[in-house]
């Protein structure tokens, strides 16, 4: 299994600065595979850098993962750089690595659900994330996924008011301070009612994701120990 981080909570809406709640999973095997970094990740990295590794773009380029593709795309890209570093003799320590990252996150998707992931990767801890705020570390353990596919989203979203967008951002912090099966149900219903994705009717416990321009639904196969920030 693959340990990634990704957007356990949080639901994208344009012009909302709402907080998204970050965990590490493990991933099982699944027939849904990631696709590959894009030739404009590797452009952007030359031109940060002026280096490029043609033996650790070949390596990348033929590994698929059973995972949602923002979180490949974190565990990816961190993984080129490493793996440039170690056969083409880059020169940049750990933190230059990730002032890189962030450098090209920011140019190919300037996203606050990129931004968040990157954060946990370089904490290496699950988190709270907010644009713009110091990000609130979290103890988190156990939880276990299997990726099912994903929808693309479109601006066109079916109905929103300020009662959903406060439930919406409230919803994250709760599964933190109260975690419960129930807050996944809610959440799944605002999926639908806010894009229309509706989870299919199956014996599993199912769970739309944030996944950049898409949902992904994954299924729980182990739900998250989730201790919030002071509780021992």
């Amino acid at each position: 299994m693959l340990k990634v981080p990704l957007a356990f909570s949080g639901i994208p809406i344009k012009g909302v600065n709402n907080p998204i709640l970050v965990l590490f999973a493990d991933f099982k095997e699944s027939p849904i595979l990631s696709g590959t970094l894009s030739s404009e990740f590797f452009e952007t990295f030359k031109e940060a850098t002026g280096f490029s590794c043609k033996k650790a773009e070949e390596i990348i380029s033929k590994e698929r993962y059973p995972i949602p593709f923002s979180s490949y795309y974190i565990f990816a890209s961190k993984r080129y750089i490493d793996l440039s570093t170690e056969l083409c003799d880059l020169p940049i320590n750990e933190d230059e690595k990730f002032e890189i990252l962030n450098l090209i996150d920011d140019a190919l998707f300037d996203s606050s659900l990129i931004k968040a992931l990157r954060t946990a990767q370089k904490n290496n801890h699950s988190l709270l994330y907010r644009e713009g705020e110091e990000p609130v570390l979290i103890e988190a353990s156990g939880l276990e996924l299997k990726y099912l596919g994903y929808f693309p989203l479109t601006e066109d979203i079916r109905y929103i008011d300020d009662a959903l967008i406060h439930l919406s951002g409230t919803l994250v912090l709760d599964f933190v301070t109260s975690f419960s099966e129930k807050l996944i149900d809610v959440e799944n219903s605002l999926w639908d009612l806010i894009y229309g994705l509706k989870v299919p009717y199956i014996a599993s416990k199912l769970k739309w994701i944030w996944d950049d321009k898409y949902a992904s639904i994954v299924e729980i196969i182990n739900l998250p120990n989730i201790l919030s920030p002071g509780v021992q």
